[in-house]
């Protein structure tokens, strides 16, 4: 995964956060219904990728991806800015429980 330029496979959450770590756009081509499907609308919302579906989707997939990263159009920087986002927002998460529990503890 870290010596290609786009990842693509089913919507599941190791390999699409895997993309992310590696700051690579992923292109979901499958989910299994019910239990990823909010990871095609998470990858549109955050710009982490492409759904692609269909054959003819992930042809265009490709070819986008590849033009944008030709000509430097941001390739992975919608990647690395939500991996940059979420670091931030773990990093906060110690801060926050601390709060709450001194909260219940009055």
């Amino acid at each position: 995964m870290a010596a290609s330029d786009v990842i693509m496979g089913k919507a599941g959450p190791n390999a699409l956060f895997e993309a992310v770590v590696l700051d690579k756009p992923f292109v979901a081509t499958t989910y299994f219904p019910g239990q990823e499907k909010g990871n095609l609308k998470f990858i549109e919302r955050h710009g982490l990728g492409r759904v692609a579906l269909k054959f003819e989707q992930q042809c265009e997939a490709i070819r986008v991806l590849s033009e944008m990263g030709k000509t430097g159009d941001g390739l992975t920087a919608k990647v690395r800015e939500y991996r940059e986002w979420n670091c931030a927002a773990n990093e906060m998460v110690p801060g926050v429980v601390d709060e709450l529990l001194r909260g219940l503890a009055r």
